[in-house]
């Protein structure tokens, strides 16, 4: 049979909790706080509450609930700390945020806003509803204590209490960090915790582009310091005013203007690479910057270089997955037209989508010509629809070497080339506006394969020097065999289209020399010709033999008095034959 509920009981009970709740608040959130204030709350708690065999306090790191404060007889056996995993009591607490009890065990979590931030752990057989309903509302009170107190710096929080708010800050990074494949997201919280674990006044992070050699750039860094981090060395700079220059150089003025005293610059690397820099800035007075302070630092730059790395590679596999689409697109717009001019304007569209050029040219060679003709595809005014061809003997152009090796070239700078078609190419002008200087640098060239032969090359430029990489290649490669098979099909179709046009001009040829007399024969003949060829004037010579006398007699007479000329009337859709 359940007792009654005493109401004594109750009463003191609310007294207990109120006398708690002050000290608690009294004494965690006084500046400083009381030094050892957790202990001596437990220590109350187990005063009060008799029917409490012992209670502990842990505060979650990592995969650890670390024990911050002990009171009553806790069993020897509970440990510094407990593993978090599936089978742990405490695990279960933190994950429902509810209290759970098991044989001898009472667990509250430790709220902080939605985050399980601890446990109050309370061994005990059995205890009154009443005191399990105070224990789990001051483990709400705890949480904001805990809180306030991780994120409070003085010399009395000890050394203990300062290495696991340090451990706990550094979990907390990394799995922010971690768990975003933005960089900027990244950065943003990286920078944001250093900032409140260490208690600076400021934090910056610098990424490098290793791909761009030219451009505005604002840095606090000199070739010495620079030096020093691409060897992975963190730059410390206790006092910038007595800093030697070769350190700062002349943007020593530009971090005294800005009011730094002392500065942590900490490498940012991953794969042997160098990705950036983080940079720890204190504005009040010069001091140096701990072991400690360094080590957290460290480990910090340590996880955020490899999920930036993580982030540029996810981004990376991203763009490759647009770039197969477009390549895709490409295939299927290119192979749908059997016109070179179009096939042409539909590869520079799209290849100015995959690739950052300022500049895009085919060169085409023919097999049994000794002539190579470069047609550029773009200008400043956008995509040519209707590129012309520049010709240069093949023997005395660059672009030759790529079409008899089938090889790729990747050039940082074109500019400085004696070669006639490189002049082209940096200058993305015809010949006639070669007095200009050079404005490309940077180029891409792949040749363009045909069964096995290099009827061309496919070209890219830039502005900038040595911006393209091997991976700019392997794509711009993708896009040339697309290209190449286009304009091969394109050749075949118009090849295909003469031979019909070349049967069916002998057909009518034929038909006409069966029937008529010779001056019908002769006039059809020509006309057939004429307007197969183009031509606007033909002339037909016969030659009569003398073993037949009166034959060739009657010939001369005819060719003397028939001459033809064909002639293309301005109005007339076809050739016209008249007689001279």
């Amino acid at each position: 049979m359940n007792q009654p509920t005493n109401p004594t009981m109750d009463e003191q009970t609310t007294h207990d909790l109120l006398s708690l709740s002050m000290q608690l608040n009294r004494q965690a959130f006084a500046q400083p706080p009381v030094d050892n204030w957790l202990g001596s709350f437990l220590a109350l708690l187990y005063e009060r509450f008799p029917a409490i065999g012992g209670v502990h306090i842990v505060q979650t790191i990592g995969d650890q609930a670390v024990v911050q404060a002990t009171a009553g007889n806790v069993p020897p056996n509970a440990g510094a700390s407990i593993l978090l995993n599936a089978a742990s009591p405490v695990m279960q607490a933190l994950t429902t945020h509810e209290r759970v009890i098991v044989p001898d065990l009472r667990i509250y979590p430790i709220l902080y806003g939605d985050e399980a931030v601890g446990a109050l752990v309370a061994y005990t057989a059995a205890l009154p509803p009443a005191i399990d309903d105070v224990l789990g509302a001051l483990a709400v009170q705890i949480g904001a204590a805990i809180m306030q107190q991780t994120h409070v710096s003085t010399p009395q929080t000890g050394p203990l209490r300062r290495q696991v708010r340090l451990m706990q800050s550094l979990y907390q990074i990394t799995r922010e960090v971690s768990t975003s494949l933005e960089v900027n997201e990244i950065i943003r919280h990286a920078t944001q915790s250093v900032v409140e674990t260490l208690n600076m006044a400021h934090a910056t992070v610098l990424l490098y582009d290793h791909t761009l050699t030219s451009g505005e750039v604002v840095t606090l860094l000199d070739n010495n310091a620079m030096d020093q981090l691409r060897q992975f060395q963190a730059v410390i700079i206790e006092n910038i005013d007595n800093s030697a220059p070769e350190v700062l150089g002349a943007s020593k003025a530009i971090a005294q203007k800005f009011g730094i005293k002392s500065m942590l610059i900490m490498p940012l690397a991953s794969g042997g690479s160098l990705l950036g820099a983080m940079t720890i800035d204190v504005y009040d007075q010069p001091r140096p910057f701990t072991t400690e302070e360094i080590e957290v630092v460290q480990a910090l730059g340590s996880q955020l270089s490899n999920s930036i790395r993580n982030a540029q590679l996810f981004a990376e596999l991203g763009q490759r997955a647009k770039q197969f689409e477009l390549i895709a697109e490409l295939s299927r717009r290119a192979m749908s037209s059997l016109d070179r001019d179009a096939i042409l304007a539909i590869v520079a569209e799209q290849t100015a989508q995959l690739i950052a050029s300022d500049g895009i040219s085919v060169a085409l060679h023919g097999s049994d010509e000794p002539k190579l003709y470069i047609y550029l595809l773009t200008t400043a005014s956008g995509i040519e629809q209707k590129a012309h061809a520049v010709e240069f003997p093949y023997e005395e152009t660059a672009l030759r070497m790529v079409c008899n090796s089938g090889e790729s070239l990747i050039l940082d700078d074109i500019s400085g080339s004696d070669y006639p078609d490189y002049k082209m190419l940096a200058r993305h002008a015809a010949p006639d506006s070669w007095d200009t200087e050079p404005i490309m640098h940077a180029a891409l060239v792949v040749p363009l394969l045909v069964g096995g032969r290099a009827i061309g090359t496919f070209n890219l430029t830039r502005k900038q020097r040595g911006t393209y990489t091997t991976l700019d290649l392997a794509v711009l490669e993708q896009i040339a065999n697309q290209l190449s098979i286009a304009l091969e099909n394109a050749r075949l179709f118009a090849q295909a289209a003469s031979r019909v046009q070349t049967e069916r001009l002998l057909n009518r040829m034929s038909a006409s020399l069966q029937q008529g007399d010779l001056q019908s024969i002769l006039l059809n003949t020509t006309q057939e010709i004429a307007e197969a060829l183009g031509a606007h004037r033909a002339r037909v010579r016969l030659q009569a033999t003398a073993a037949d006398p009166v034959t060739a007699d009657r010939l001369r007479t005819f060719l003397d008095s028939k001459s033809f000329k064909v002639q293309r009337a301005s109005s007339a859709p076809s050739n016209t034959v008249k007689k001279e």
